[in-house]
């Protein structure tokens, strides 16, 4: 039987493995679980008990969290980041939030409010 943050190789010779970064076991597991969207964790884990924080995101089976492109934003645990509602923008990557564009300014291709009404 493997402890928790392992599995038993199904190679036939019933070998115990680490479970990789990016997937978790319980005890007794024949392979890992890949980690939910907006949750990662190391090698060996039990659980994928790190989350994403807001400005940041990942996809399943991930180790780590990704910061969120300039015009972008996230909440906590996202599995994707959003892009900024027309007027708001970021100003820089791995924002949690979206900023009102300044007074006469506005938001078109590029990320940031460089344009004039």
């Amino acid at each position: 039987m493997s402890p928790a943050g392992y599995h038993v190789a199904n190679d036939g010779a019933n070998r115990t493995r680490i479970c990789p970064a990016g997937t978790y076991s319980g005890s007794g597991a024949y392979q890992c679980e890949p980690c939910l969207p907006g949750y990662f964790s190391g090698d060996g884990s039990s659980s994928c008990d790190g989350t994403c924080l807001a400005g940041t995101y990942s996809t399943a089976g991930s180790y780590e969290c990704t910061l969120c492109a300039a015009g972008r934003y996230s909440n906590d645990a996202a599995a994707a980041c959003n892009l900024c509602p027309c007027g708001r923008y970021t100003t820089g990557i791995g924002e949690p939030a979206c900023v009102d564009c300044p007074v006469g300014k506005y938001t078109g291709s590029s990320p940031t409010p460089s344009s004039n009404c």
